[in-house]
């Protein structure tokens, strides 16, 4: 019986709706002018969960090469890294930001292509839930 109540609070927070304060349909939250020590301390993708877990079981996108006109461009840090917020979809539903190439087009280049990706739904206790992913994408030149 505690499994059940247990089962159904869980199913009740996955359900609540974003809070107000939280952007909608935007491209990619910039957490990049943040300390970030470590992905462990990356901002929640859902702070309303106990814990985050990672999904791994990527059905579709790859990490594209960056196209002819921004190949050239300027950039701070040969690397780019994000954090996947993946629905129980498993569609990416938010993509974090957590270091930046220094070039605002390079990082809206990748963040556009990882809204594409598509991710089996992880499932905990044998409910679908949300889940991340983390990338980083080294620049070469």
């Amino acid at each position: 019986m505690l499994q059940l109540v247990n089962a159904l609070v869980l199913i009740a927070a996955l359900c609540e709706p974003p809070p107000a304060s939280e952007p909608k349909n935007q491209e990619c939250i910039d957490h990049s002018g943040k300390k970030v020590a470590s992905p462990d301390k990356a901002p929640a993708c859902w702070p309303d969960l106990a814990r985050e877990i990672e999904n791994g079981n990527r059905l579709a996108g790859r990490v594209a090469s960056l196209p002819p006109d921004l190949r050239k461009a300027p950039i701070e840090t040969p690397r780019v890294t994000f954090k996947l917020c993946i629905g129980e979809t498993g569609d990416v539903e938010k993509v974090l930001k957590l270091l930046s190439s220094g070039n605002a087009e390079v990082d809206a280049f990748y963040c556009k292509q990882f809204r594409q990706w598509r991710f089996r739904p992880k499932k905990a206790k044998g409910i679908v839930v949300p889940s991340v992913e983390l990338v980083t994408v080294t620049l070469y030149r």
